[in-house]
């Protein structure tokens, strides 16, 4: 699929609409980046990431048929291998 990058301004307002249609999207390839679907047990790796980043670890995940059903994906050895490879590819993943 291909995609668009945009570097955008948002105030908080807007921040949050596309932060709860992101949510809605989780599990999707039409996922932006924004919104959360790790659990706590990679919080600290996944919250300050780049929308690119959070992205690339999602879709690897949904390619690889991680379990979104819950809005989240739960931590196993499958996750936690994509988010290393994924370190690797975008050393720079912080914002």
């Amino acid at each position: 699929m291909e995609s668009i990058n945009y570097n955008v301004q948002l105030n908080l307002k807007a921040h949050q609409l596309l932060w709860d249609l992101d949510k809605k999207l989780i599990g999707t390839s039409e996922y932006m980046g924004f919104a959360y679907f790790w659990d706590h047990e990679v919080k600290h790796t996944m919250r300050d990431a780049t929308t690119k980043f959070k992205k690339a670890v999602h879709d690897t995940a949904l390619k690889n048929g991680l379990d979104f059903t819950k809005g989240y994906v739960k931590t196993d050895q499958k996750l936690q291998d994509i988010i290393s490879k994924m370190l690797k590819k975008y050393p720079q993943r912080i914002r």
